[in-house]
């Protein structure tokens, strides 16, 4: 768990580098990717980007997340003032760590990308952009749902590119796939790879 003063700085680092955070609430099927514009003593304001289509399941909702970096911090209410969603740090749980090691973020999908072997032809190369990485897995947006993604797959060659210069070759598992809806209102998905 983030002291107060780790979360101010993991929430100082998000405004200023703009990296992407992501919403999610217990009655809606997506998570809604935004970023931190403020934070005004213990309330967090969030770039608005609950597309129409889901503000009365995001209203019904009982239980609300954002996941910024490693640390999730659950809240039971989320306000609006039009522009913005308020998202108030509760006092006793400033936030929940999920992995144990640092997790990088990256928010330039030209520069900063994997090439995965497809494991089905076992010739085909997909370049997909890295949201997130860490020495034990990493993070990566796909259009759409797929089979491909389907947890437990395998990919045996998994080539991370950061600033377009290879990083290193890892091999891989999916453990999730989540929809997404990002900033602009387009509906994505995220992939989490496990290295094995």
């Amino acid at each position: 768990m983030a002291s107060d003063k780790q979360l101010q700085s993991l929430i100082q680092q998000a405004i200023t580098e703009k990296f992407s955070v992501f919403l999610s609430c217990t009655e809606v099927p997506v998570t809604f990717e935004s970023r931190v514009v403020r934070m005004d003593g213990k309330t967090i304001s969030l770039l608005n980007t609950v597309t129409p289509d889901f503000i009365r399941q995001v209203s019904k909702s009982s239980s609300f997340s954002i996941q910024i970096g490693n640390q999730k911090i659950l809240t039971d209410q989320i306000l609006t003032d039009g522009k913005y969603i308020m998202f108030p740090v509760p006092e006793a749980s400033p936030g929940k760590n999920l992995r144990t090691e640092e997790r990088v973020l990256f928010s330039d999908p030209d520069t900063c990308y994997c090439e995965i072997l497809n494991p089905v032809d076992q010739q085909t190369i997909l370049r997909k952009p890295i949201l997130d990485l860490s020495r034990s897995g990493v993070s990566i947006r796909n259009d759409k749902e797929t089979l491909l993604f389907t947890p437990g797959i395998i990919f045996q060659k998994i080539d991370i590119y950061v600033k377009n210069k290879k990083n290193d070759t890892f091999s891989g598992k999916v453990v999730y796939q989540r929809k997404l809806i990002n900033i602009k209102g387009y509906a994505s998905v995220q992939v989490g790879l496990k290295f094995i």
